[in-house]
């Protein structure tokens, strides 16, 4: 998801679907319990997935996008040093 900078949070309110309603993944309009919901936040790349409020149907669920890696520059080897004597 690239509209969450690195580091950033995501935070999704939902309605999950009821515990007594049966459907499968590919029927139409079908609400998702909340362990497929966060395996999906998962999927996409984010981490620290947490459903951080729950009332009846309803959470608020957020997750950490990975921050990006610190670039840092080539380490220089003996033999690339210049030579301070010569």
């Amino acid at each position: 998801m690239r509209c969450v900078r690195p580091g950033g949070w995501l935070y999704d309110v939902e309605t999950l679907a009821a515990p007594w309603v049966r459907g499968g993944p590919t029927d139409p309009l079908r609400r998702l319990t909340l362990p497929e919901l966060t395996d999906e936040i998962a999927r996409t790349g984010f981490d620290a997935v947490e459903c951080t409020y729950h009332i009846r149907d309803r959470v608020m669920v957020k997750a950490r996008r990975p921050s990006a890696p610190v670039r840092r520059p080539p380490q220089q080897t003996d033999t690339q040093q210049d030579d301070p004597g010569g």
